[in-house]
């Protein structure tokens, strides 16, 4: 096979995605072709083997591990572009491999595994805070297989905006071979991007052809999508050329002023105004990670007419990797600096703010490009019109070839005149800020764009902020959405505690039900009910975190107005302590504060306005006989231990003031059995004996009763009587509704069944008629997907 083969095939293996183009070539060259027979042992557990395999064909079963019992060996199968033999601390092998059929395997011996730990994702030999600042600022780390986050860097120029679209073509650059390049790439700003948040960029592998490959990329911030970029990629290759294009005469960039010789020169320049002058010698000037020296400079200010044109010279500071990809992440960098602004040039005077929001921005790369090398940059915008304007540029070496074309289409904000000395201005919430800054005249003082301050404002125009609460509060909660949108002062109030407390204090609040599921992909999702809606259905929650999607055995629990994940585990990944926080007033996912001990397949819930996280499996022998308590007043968890908890917790339910685990088989008795928590004295105890025996499915407790859904045949609800110490069927559901395994939830007196493909049953228990021993019953139609329902919570606002 020859090495353009190799090289495509290692670019699609996940563990590869890291590494720099260099390290990947190099691997190509190394690695050494194995064949395997059908049944013929690859690997046996305890050797060493002969480095990291990569499946280039057919299919293996990894069986049995050094640390299982023998009655509980895992097996599972690995297909091509799968590995193994890699990340373990020791170099022998913790399970057997066997060939299921024909196999082809690469192996990369155990002396150049170092190539698989580079110091970059874009040098193997220098670490990403040695090399140039653009190369530091377009650095990304790899969370998991098509996850990667990044961040603002403290030190980096900021230009009023975040600058993601960049980072988020290396993230897509990282998961295509380094035979295919980038050649487009059209990127959408949807939401204005936080500095000091970090951003996750979700790459979507939407085509791999032999000579194309198409990239998505979702950046999500706080669990919202901010920005969203498609790039096509394409192997280089022998084809017909011809060139219209012609660069400008211009002056050659060493004759020209650097940026910061330019903005020393305008501070003594006298044709400017005086306060002009001091108010730019006393702005932070911050270095720009790329040169730029301007072909035409002037002594224009923000408020000076100007043509819509712009030329300058532009190269990154410090000398880049020699990675085509970075260049041209860099050079796509570049390309944003100093664009849209030039379509404001004819339309500034003084006495008038005006800014841009950028909504899409374009690119296509035409050749090879070397961004630390000069390039001419030509920008003209040939139209502005409806408050939105189109720029377009040219990219040029030295040597006169057009290297790429880049466009841009803009909304024009403000452009109103400034009445005295009020500093008033609009501010968009939903898109990326560029501010009023000339960027092609350095040291220029930006206006800025200020928030209107509405803190004095009245909620309601005429009306005492009570009596507008009053009228705000009785707004059902499905229009809250639309409340927030109104003002700033009414989405603070919206999303504030007094707005959740006062609803709840007059019995206003509203219980929304969430459901956590996983779809056939097997992937987690979550989903959302309004009970009181008259069209029932379910909605979906969006923004989950990419990095939950995957995990088994979460905690899902409700708390306030927050809906948590609580720790988890996966088939590469240990269990956790991670905890996610979904604030349905916002609407927004975020990370919070993280459990004390690691856990996953255990059991939540909440007591005393407290989380308790019990049991389960964790990192170490003491895990699963403990729970932690999570206080939100300090927002801290707090570990405690018990020898009465086990590992094997089937459902909880809190009644009468404590915590009941049903755990399972006992390993003695093989009966299921309890423990119960006492607060008072802070211990676990046996719990009720006959109570245990019939808790056989999901529980649930309505006005201190427990009723339990038992599922064993056919589907049942239970209820059990404290006085008798009995349980007594209530009655069984129809066959034709419920799509078990379901869970069961309930709101004051009626209970909710959700099924497989979140099928819903509803029943008043005390109302409910019955039909020939069924129970009368309404339901919400399923989706049209199978998900399955891990677990069912209410949420009131």
């Amino acid at each position: 096979m020859d090495s353009e083969s190799v090289i495509e095939f290692l670019g699609c293996v996940p563990l590869l995605q890291r590494l720099p183009s260099s390290s990947l070539k190099k691997v190509a060259q190394l690695v050494i072709l194995k064949h395997y027979d059908s049944g013929e042992y690859v690997v046996r557990e305890g050797e060493t083997g002969g480095g990291v395999y990569f499946i280039w064909d057919g299919e293996a079963e990894v069986t049995g591990s050094v640390n299982a019992d023998e009655g509980n060996r895992p097996e599972f199968k690995l297909k091509r572009y799968d590995y193994f033999g890699y990340g373990f601390a020791a170099l022998e092998h913790q399970a057997d491999v066997i060939a299921l059929s024909k196999l082809t395997c690469l192996v990369l011996p155990h002396e150049h595994c170092t190539l698989l730990r580079p110091k970059s994702i874009w040098n193997a030999d220098k670490a990403h805070d040695t090399c140039s600042l653009v190369e530091n600022i377009l650095h990304l780390e790899p969370i998991e297989v098509n996850i990667f986050k990044g961040i603002t860097l403290p030190d980096a120029p900021r230009f009023g905006q975040v600058f993601g679209g960049q980072l988020a073509l290396a993230a897509a650059t990282k998961t295509v071979d380094c035979l295919k390049l980038v050649h487009s790439l059209h990127a959408h700003f949807l939401l204005v991007g936080d500095f000091n948040t970090p951003i996750i960029y979700q790459v979507h592998r939407v085509r791999d052809g032999k000579s194309f490959a198409t990239r998505r990329v979702d950046a999500i911030q706080k669990g919202i999508n901010i920005f969203t970029i498609l790039a096509s990629f394409k192997k280089e290759e022998e084809g017909s050329v011809h060139q219209e294009a012609k660069m400008p005469s211009v002056p050659d960039p060493d004759t020209l002023l650097s940026m910061e010789e330019l903005r020393e020169k305008r501070l003594l320049d006298p044709r400017l105004p005086r306060i002009y002058r001091i108010k730019a010698a006393a702005k932070k000037f911050v270095p720009w990670p790329i040169e730029i020296r301007f072909c035409e400079p002037s002594s224009s200010t923000n408020q000076t007419k100007s043509p819509p044109s712009l030329r300058f010279w532009f190269r990154a500071k410090g000398k880049l990797s020699d990675d085509q990809a970075l260049h041209r992440c860099v050079v796509a960098y570049a390309s944003d600096l100093i664009f849209s602004g030039v379509s404001l040039n004819p339309h500034r005077r003084r006495g008038v703010k005006s800014s841009q929001v950028s909504l899409d921005h374009a690119m296509w790369f035409h050749r090879p490009v070397r961004a630390d090398d000069w390039l001419l940059y030509v920008i003209v915008s040939p139209i502005a019109y409806n408050a939105r304007g189109f720029v377009s540029g040219q990219m040029f070496n030295r040597n006169g070839e057009l290297l790429s074309h880049s466009q841009v289409h803009f909304e024009s904000i403000g452009g109103k005149e400034e009445c005295g000395s009020s500093n008033q201005s609009i501010k968009s919430p939903f898109l990326r800020l560029t501010g009023d800054i000339r960027m092609d005249q350095p040291g220029v003082v930006s206006e800025g764009i200020s928030q209107m301050d509405l803190s004095q404002q009245s909620l309601i125009s005429g009306l005492p902020d009570d009596i507008a609460l009053f009228c705000l509060a009785r707004v059902p909660r499905k229009y809250h959405t639309l409340l927030k949108c109104v003002s700033k002062r009414w989405r603070d109030l919206v999303c504030s505690e007094e707005w959740h407390s006062y609803r709840q204090k007059h019995k206003l609040d509203e219980t929304w039900i969430y459901a956590l599921c996983r779809d056939k992909l097997d992937r987690l999702c979550c989903y959302v009910l309004d009970p009181n809606s008259s069209r029932k259905s379910w909605k979906l929650v969006h923004g989950l975190p990419p990095r939950v999607l995957k995990r088994k055995g979460m905690g899902f629990e409700v708390l306030g107005n927050k809906v948590y994940l609580l720790g988890g585990c996966g088939w590469c990944e240990d269990a956790t302590g991670e905890v996610y926080c979904y604030d349905a007033s916002l609407n927004a996912w975020s990370e919070a504060s993280p459990l004390s001990t690691a856990r996953c397949y255990f059991a939540c819930e909440v007591l005393d306005g407290k989380i308790y996280s019990i049991g389960g499996l964790g990192s170490n022998s003491s895990d699963p006989h403990s729970w932690d308590i999570y206080d939100p007043c300090t927002d801290s968890w707090k570990f405690h231990s018990d020898p009465n908890i086990v590992p094997e917790i089937e459902d909880s339910v809190v009644m009468d003031g404590k915590i009941y685990i049903c755990c399972g088989t006992s390993a003695v008795t093989s009966h299921v059995y309890a423990v119960v928590y006492e607060p008072s004295s802070g211990t676990w105890q046996h719990a009720d004996a006959d109570m245990v025996a019939g808790w056989q499915g999901p529980a649930v407790v309505v006005d201190g009763t427990l009723y339990v859904l038992d599922q064993s045949s056919g589907t049942r609800l239970m209820i059990w009587q404290k006085e008798s110490r009995e349980w007594i069927p209530v009655g069984r559901l129809s066959s034709l509704l419920t799509r078990p395994p379901c869970q069961l939830v309930a709101i004051g007196k009626k209970f909710y069944v959700v099924g497989k493909g979140l099928s819903t049953v509803m029943f008043d228990v005390e109302n409910a008629g019955n039909m020939e021993g069924v129970m009368v019953s309404s339901s919400i139609p399923k989706l049209n997907s199978d998900d399955d329902v891990i677990s069912c919570k209410c949420l009131s606002i």
